[in-house]
């Protein structure tokens, strides 16, 4: 399954890419960021191993700043560590700016919210761009639309097979 994913062009939603700001300042930092209940460090392994598989990694403003607000979940000193590390994944990432007046007109934009509006704005403007999400409803939102989509929770739950 995972060979699906080598030499994509890499969307990651909010939830991932806090998981890869945290895992980023040390995996010690996973279960004890409120944020990551649900992941664990081999999922970041895992991540990290997507990541590296893919042809480049895309960013939205949107996602961001949701990302930004989720990882200061945190005290201080260790915000401010979470922090840099999102500024350093900004400066590798490649950035997609989709503008809220676009985003708002998807039809799941009430539902979903504006940064996954956004996202599925983005992944109409750009057709070979592959998200991976946790959500549910983004990701059905997704496949529904045609878009190329994985849900990470079901390479979790494969993880033993993908070694």
């Amino acid at each position: 399954m995972l060979s699906q994913l080598r030499g994509r062009r890499l969307l990651l939603d909010s939830n991932l890419l806090v998981l890869l700001c945290v895992g980023n300042v040390g995996p010690e930092y996973i279960p004890r960021h409120k944020r990551l209940r649900a992941f664990d460090i081999a999922d970041f392994i895992l991540l990290q191993r997507i990541i590296g598989m893919a042809k480049e990694l895309w960013l939205l403003p949107n996602v961001a700043t949701e990302t930004s607000n989720l990882v200061r979940h945190f005290p201080q000193p260790d915000r401010d560590y979470f922090s840099e590390a999102l500024k350093q994944l900004a400066l590798e990432f490649s950035e997609l700016p989709v503008a809220s007046r676009s985003a708002v007109e998807q039809a799941e934009y009430v539902r979903l919210g504006l940064a996954d509006a956004a996202i599925l704005t983005a992944l109409e403007k750009e057709g070979d761009l592959l998200l991976m999400t946790t959500d549910l409803g983004l990701y059905l939102a997704a496949l529904q639309q045609k878009f190329l989509a994985t849900n990470f929770n079901h390479l979790k739950a494969q993880r033993s097979d993908l070694n």
